[in-house]
């Protein structure tokens, strides 16, 4: 059987070009943003309207359960970024990955992406800030993975 596909990124930008995965507030980095895409202001509002407290966030491109935090200032890329609820994170990704058809089974994930498990900490995987997950985690309190 071939190995999936890892070059997808359909659905990631607005209708005005902005990575949505990058377009959010970031509680690491000092400043105000000064322009959010419209779809990015409405995802806020949403999450401010409608408090969750546990959420799950699908996009093309690895298959893997990715876990907060994706960027940490004190952490390089590829060092594991621990969170203060890193112990429930990583038993809620397993929870999801064990029971997938394929997502922790060795040699289903990417040629250049092996994931024990299927889960990954975001920063060690790769570092990002500005994601929703991110967000989501610091500024609403929900535990997305």
């Amino acid at each position: 059987m071939a190995k999936q596909s890892c070059t997808g990124v359909s659905g990631r930008y607005t209708s005005d070009g902005t990575d949505m995965n990058r377009d959010f507030h970031s509680h690491w980095q000092s400043g105000t943003r000064l322009k959010f895409a419209e779809e990015t202001k409405l995802i806020m509002k949403y999450a401010e309207t409608v408090p969750a407290v546990l959420g799950i966030s699908f996009h093309d491109g690895s298959l893997v359960v990715n876990y907060p935090w994706d960027g940490k200032p004190d952490k390089n890329s590829g060092e594991y970024a621990a969170s203060p609820d890193d112990n429930l994170f990583i038993s809620l990704a397993k929870s999801y990955s064990l029971v997938h058809k394929t997502m922790a089974l060795p040699g289903k994930q990417c040629t250049y992406n092996e994931f024990p498990d299927g889960i990954t900490n975001g920063n060690e995987w790769y570092k990002v800030f500005n994601g929703m997950q991110d967000w989501n985690y610091f500024y609403n309190d929900c535990l997305v993975g």
